[in-house]
């Protein structure tokens, strides 16, 4: 939090202290989780992707544990709450998954989500059983 006091009140006067969440933060935050994570899709992916020949596919093509990352990170993201005021997965908060695997922001939507109801959206996401962060770190 950041205090700035602009100037003296006189003596008996009341003063007015407002507290909101930073929802700036909040964006910036889930745009760099969903960089982060679109960064090692994209090298799974990498991983897998043959040409239409038949050739190609990178050194890690035929380890299923690579597969088992994959599939982690994948149920991770499609993760479901209940309840929750309506947030209950990343796509109520605007967060979507792609065909791909990666994960894209809708601004707006993320935006109205933060700021209507931003408790919910820090459930989602920091729920220390049920929340985002829980599902990567299983």
């Amino acid at each position: 939090m950041t205090l700035n006091l602009t100037g003296p009140t006189a003596v008996g006067s009341p003063v007015s202290l407002t507290v909101a969440p930073d929802t700036a933060q909040a964006t910036t935050a889930i745009n760099a989780l969903v960089t982060a994570y679109n960064t090692v899709v994209t090298e799974i992916n990498g991983q897998f992707k043959v040409a239409a020949d038949g050739t190609g596919g990178g050194v890690l093509e035929s380890d299923n544990t690579l597969r088992e990352v994959q599939n982690s990170l994948l149920s991770a993201v499609s993760n479901s709450i209940s309840g929750n005021n309506g947030i209950v997965n990343l796509a109520s908060i605007g967060v979507n998954l792609q065909d791909d695997g990666t994960l894209s922001v809708d601004s707006g939507a993320l935006a109205s989500a933060l700021s209507s109801n931003y408790a919910s959206v820090q459930n989602l996401l920091q729920n220390s059983t049920t929340g985002l962060s829980q599902n990567f770190s299983k």
